[in-house]
């Protein structure tokens, strides 16, 4: 019989922007990350993420709704990436309708979470994205 292994969380400085308009879940992202040790910024849509963006000098991810109210997840990461080229975007859906997302996922390996997710789909994805540096994002694409 395997022995079950405890997640411990790690003391991290990285800093994750999460943006997502549905409150609920935004509050569940929220704390799964933070138990995962990581600091979260929190905003319900692009405008509130650009503002605090421009707060906060530190900010390691992007972690998106793609569908949102206003501008959407890939409008938001082209406006951040243009300023901020290291960041690494990830994008999550549960729709996944947006074409030029699908194709750039599928083509340039840009990083994704499928909604429904686990916390264990959640904390890997971030962890790949982090140690691979996966999650690129060009803000300068033909559109």
């Amino acid at each position: 019989m395997a022995a079950r292994v405890r997640s411990i969380p790690v003391v991290t400085t990285v800093t994750i922007l999460l943006v997502d308009d549905e409150p609920s879940l935004r509050a569940v992202v929220a704390r799964l990350l933070k138990q995962a040790g990581y600091h979260v910024l929190e905003a319900g849509d692009a405008e509130h993420a650009v503002e605090l963006a421009g707060r906060d000098r530190h900010i390691d991810i992007l972690l998106t709704d793609v569908t949102m109210p206003g501008r959407n997840g890939r409008e938001l990461a082209d406006d951040l990436t243009g300023t901020r080229p290291s960041l690494r975007v990830i994008f999550m859906s549960g729709h996944y309708q947006d074409p030029v997302l699908r194709e750039r996922v599928a083509s340039d390996g840009v990083a994704f979470l499928e909604k429904p997710f686990s916390k264990e789909a959640l904390v890997e994805k971030v962890r790949q994205v982090l140690i691979s540096g996966s999650g690129t994002y060009p803000a300068t694409r033909p559109r």
